[in-house]
């Protein structure tokens, strides 16, 4: 008897980051980092195969930990720059020790070849990755909303950019291999205090600075390499920044139409995601697929890893 064929299963970024939070947050999670754990000894035991497109899972990786505000530039060097964020000592080690997990188990996946060609798809009158996006993911009209972008935050940084020759010898500023963690933070909260905010960085709450601390390192980082001296002319800092937002500004919309526009185009017809409203929404819509040539034969399923895992168990995937 041949052997049954291994089940394709594309993973988004957060298996990944679902993997990276602490087991005492919440029971769900718990539930679905469980469930991970128990997906990979499949994979690893070939009745399942988990892939995902390379560079579209990178780049939300990267993202991802820059919210963090460990400053991971790409995922080849991600490991000296989660061991640089250790070293400045406010990090609790089973944090970073979870980070590590995560990449190692990013490292694991078989990926696939790109077949996004956003300029392709764009000139397209009627293309698939527009119809999921317009179709199934936006709520409303097709408008890229930057909601954890705001005037606020550009001020924030401004405002530590315009100040960093008050903080940095010639001799730190002219190191352009290091992030100096220690000294932005200080950086970031002293700023923090002066417009009257809580420099909080730990848990739910620290949430929305430990993404700003994401976006100060990198505007450090950028202005290090183009401009030599301090202080940075003001149009400087305000192009680094404009740069810098304008990079992390991605609408999840847009990163959630790529992962299932690979899967659509690799014919692969499971997604497993811990993005409950994805979920939903695409579970609820993803029948106007239907209505367009071409994707009238759509069978494709997101799914949480828990679903995935008792499908498994009770021999109930195909």
């Amino acid at each position: 008897m041949a052997d049954k064929p291994r089940v394709i299963t594309y993973v988004d970024h957060t298996i990944f980051t679902t993997i990276a939070q602490s087991f005492s947050e919440d029971e769900r999670i718990f539930h679905e980092q469980q469930a991970i754990h128990s997906l990979w000894r499949h994979h690893k035991e070939e009745s399942i195969r988990l892939v995902s497109c390379g560079k579209d899972i990178e780049t939300d990786l990267i993202f991802w930990f820059n919210k963090q505000g460990c400053c991971v530039t790409d995922t080849l060097r991600a490991r000296d720059a989660i061991d640089e964020f250790d070293r400045w000592g406010m990090i609790p080690r089973e944090t970073i020790r979870r980070y590590k997990q995560a990449l190692m188990l990013f490292e694991q996946i078989d990926s696939l070849p790109q077949v996004f060609n956003e300029q392709m798809e764009r000139n397209r009158e009627q293309n698939v990755y527009t119809i999921i996006l317009k179709e199934i993911l936006m709520k409303d009209t097709y408008e890229k909303t930057m909601t954890d972008f705001s005037e606020e935050i550009e001020s924030i940084l401004e405002e530590c950019a315009r100040n960093l020759h008050m903080w940095y010898t010639e001799e730190d500023w002219a190191n352009l291999k290091r992030t100096d963690y220690r000294l932005n933070w200080d950086i970031l909260k002293s700023t923090l205090i002066r417009m009257n905010k809580k420099p909080l960085f730990d848990g739910k709450e620290g949430e929305h600075v430990r993404y700003l601390f994401g976006l100060l390192n990198r505007t450090v980082g950028l202005t290090k390499k183009s401009c030599p001296k301090l202080p940075v002319e003001k149009g400087h800092r305000n192009f680094i920044i404009t740069t810098v937002i304008k990079k992390y500004a991605q609408c999840k919309e847009e990163r959630n139409a790529r992962h299932i526009y690979n899967c659509i185009r690799h014919g692969i017809s499971l997604l497993l995601t811990t993005d409950d409203d994805l979920i939903t929404t695409f579970n609820k819509k993803k029948h106007l697929l239907t209505s367009y040539p071409g994707l009238r034969y759509t069978k494709l399923t997101l799914l949480f890893p828990s679903e995935l895992e008792y499908r498994l168990v009770s021999n109930r995937v195909k």
